[in-house]
């Protein structure tokens, strides 16, 4: 079965745009979907599997030992739409162990990276209908017109991993509302939730030897995509804890008064000058229940590891 792509990838003059907007900006950062071009994504992969990185061993372990339960609660012939696919590797618990699927979406940046997993899925389940999007989730993604999609029972989304805590919780809630319109009134959202925990053990998972080669690559991607000259041994990755926002803040640190050419545009730096990578907000159950129901979503289930250290939960 021939697989299609539906590309909605941003035009790389807006991308570009953005990126020099946010570099210039007072309080620096770069736009965290560079993080994912094809080289960025198997670093990434790289990341999951990473002693320190406790989220997708203890994820994966949430979803193996539950699938039962969860392909009970969403029952047979829906339509599964993955936003930030990735590898797809998580999706492989949900495809052998729900009840007939009427096919499935995945949805992620990395173009190539997207469609090589799109074509590992499919060849390990040969009559599966699979329409793989590329595209970033800042605006609605429409989903491709074709009969199978429109026939669903429902629709479940699934956001694996930590990536709602990528988002600011007001933009969170607004992320939560745009998959509630693509789900429909009986749509359903399975979704990882990282928890709150000792300050000692998020600052590891994010500050490692894997982290920082994740981290430092969109330097190189933005030299690549954009003609740039970032000098990488003049900068550093950091990864701190915020106990007032509960979350873990990712920068990369300049390590000295520098200059950088990025196309046209010349970007100046002071020593120690912080780039925002991203914010990984961390959750407890209740102040998560809260962001989901201000976005019209009601927690049905919450499926959690023995130490409380993650979670996975069912929306309604």
């Amino acid at each position: 079965m021939s697989i299609k792509l539906n590309d909605h990838s941003p035009k790389v003059i807006d991308l570009y745009n953005n990126t020099i907007n946010s570099l210039a900006a007072t309080s620096k950062s770069i736009p965290d979907m560079l993080l994912y071009d094809e080289k960025g994504s198997l670093l990434y992969d790289a990341v999951c599997l990473s002693s320190e990185y406790y989220l997708t061993r203890t994820d994966l372990a949430i979803m193996q030992h539950n699938i039962n339960d969860m392909a009970m609660r969403v029952g047979s012939n829906a339509l599964l739409i993955e936003y930030g696919s990735g590898s797809s590797l998580k999706t492989d618990i949900l495809l052998s162990g729900l009840p007939k699927i009427a096919g499935y979406v995945p949805i992620d940046i990395s173009k190539e990276h997207l469609l090589k997993a799109a074509q590992r899925i499919q060849a390990k389940y040969p009559t599966l209908s699979i329409f793989p999007i590329c595209a970033d989730y800042n605006g609605a993604i429409p989903l491709p017109k074709e009969k199978l999609i429109s026939q669903a029972s429902k629709r479940l989304a699934y956001y694996p991993g930590s990536s709602i805590g990528h988002w600011k919780p007001a933009a969170a809630v607004e992320f939560l509302k745009r998959i509630k319109e693509v789900c429909g009134q009986n749509g359903q959202l399975l979704i990882g939730v990282d928890l709150e925990k000792e300050a000692n053990i998020l600052t590891n998972a994010y500050d490692n030897s894997s982290v920082k080669a994740f981290v430092m690559n969109i330097l190189t991607h933005i030299n690549w995509r954009f003609a740039g000259d970032f000098d990488l041994n003049t900068f550093r990755q950091e990864a701190t804890y915020n106990h007032t926002y509960s979350r873990v803040e990712v920068y990369l640190v300049s390590l000295k008064e520098q200059a950088v050419r990025i196309g046209d545009q010349i970007i100046s730096f002071y020593q120690g000058e912080k780039i925002k990578i991203s914010h990984s907000y961390k959750y407890t159950l209740d102040s998560f229940a809260d962001l989901a129901w201000q976005a019209g979503w009601e927690v049905e289930q919450v499926w959690k590891d023995a130490r409380d250290m993650f979670s996975v939960q069912l929306l309604k």
